[in-house]
């Protein structure tokens, strides 16, 4: 069946896949605005990379300003990735990156550079392979340079299975180091501040703000001296917390609701928060103050498998989300 992603806006156009049923891979178009008739231009189609079309986009992302995206090639369904890079007027960059498995994306505010996760050295990097792989890490690659010179950035030497990811705030003040287990559904938060560390030259040393594998911890947004996280410490449906970059200390802003999981919180606008909750097979989202808990408005109320898929951010200072659907 013919199918169509949730559009996000990246510089000047929105962006979303469309497969027509009948393609082995979706392809990525663009438009100008929301309100355009018919199918928009082909800004890139993985179907012309390979004569069997088993060569797929696996991940994507990006930069802040919209004029670059990085994105992940995977051929044949490995999990193996070549990361490369494409411009918003259609150039492809000689940057590229392989050997990556298992990891996020995330540019630096100036778009010099960006963060992703591999292991170290492994002996085989497309296919399958019986090796085991350990020591998953964080690596920078900066813009311009060849990707043997990226540079390893964060590390686990005591946890060999553990999995490593980044994250870059939408202000681009913060890198967010994820760490988690391969054993329980769990995961340690750290944080860098990238506003005070100079050019990035070699292994950071983050600050924790949770350390221990006891609950999810999702950062969702912050101000100056506190970061917003979305957990189900203390709390099976989940709940968002406000923890203190000063001294540390928690307290609860959105508290478990005990009838229904608090699925995804999304910031937008100058000062919303998009809550996506899921009660059985009911999805409904509110919209809430940033630094309140009342409810300023009930945004929809829907009966749909699976959640909604939203889209928004918290620069654009827009008072909407695009919201997408999709089929079970």
């Amino acid at each position: 069946f013919e199918r169509y992603s949730c559009p996000s806006k990246h510089g000047e156009f929105y962006y979303y896949s469309h497969n027509t049923g009948l393609q082995n891979q979706s392809v990525i178009f663009r438009q100008a605005s929301l309100k355009q008739k018919g199918i928009g231009e082909v800004f890139l189609d993985p179907n012309g990379m390979s004569a069997d079309g088993t060569t797929s986009i696996s991940m994507q992302k990006w930069t802040e300003d919209g004029s670059i995206l990085a994105y992940g090639v995977s051929e044949k369904g490995s999990d193996w990735n070549v990361v490369r890079f494409r411009t918003a007027d259609k150039n492809d960059l000689k940057d590229f990156i392989e050997g990556i498995k298992h990891s996020e994306l995330a540019w630096l505010k100036d778009n010099s550079g960006v963060f992703y996760s591999k292991y170290p050295h492994p002996k085989a990097t497309e296919g399958k392979s019986a090796e085991k792989h350990e020591y998953h890490s964080l690596y920078f690659h900066r813009m311009g340079t060849d990707g043997d010179q990226d540079i390893l950035i964060y590390d686990r030497g005591d946890s060999p299975d553990n999995l490593i990811s980044g994250e870059v705030t939408e202000d681009g003040r913060y890198l967010l180091i994820y760490v988690e287990s391969s054993d329980v559904p769990f995961n340690m938060l750290y944080y860098h501040d990238l506003s005070t560390s100079g050019k990035i030259s070699g292994k950071i040393k983050p600050k924790p703000l949770f350390d221990k594998l006891d609950a999810r911890y999702t950062y969702i947004d912050h101000d100056n001296d506190s970061m917003l996280i979305l957990t189900n410490r203390d709390a099976l449906m989940f709940k968002l917390i406000r923890v203190s970059l000063k001294n540390g200390s928690i307290w609860d802003v959105v508290p478990e609701n005990k009838q229904s999981v608090l699925y995804d919180a999304r910031p937008f606008g100058k000062d919303r928060l998009l809550l996506t909750y899921i009660e059985d097979v009911k999805t409904c989202a509110e919209v809430e103050c940033k630094f309140k808990r009342g409810i300023i408005t009930s945004l929809y109320h829907l009966a749909t498998s699976p959640p909604p898929s939203p889209n928004g951010r918290r620069a654009s200072h827009l008072q909407v989300v695009i919201i997408g659907i999709g089929n079970a």
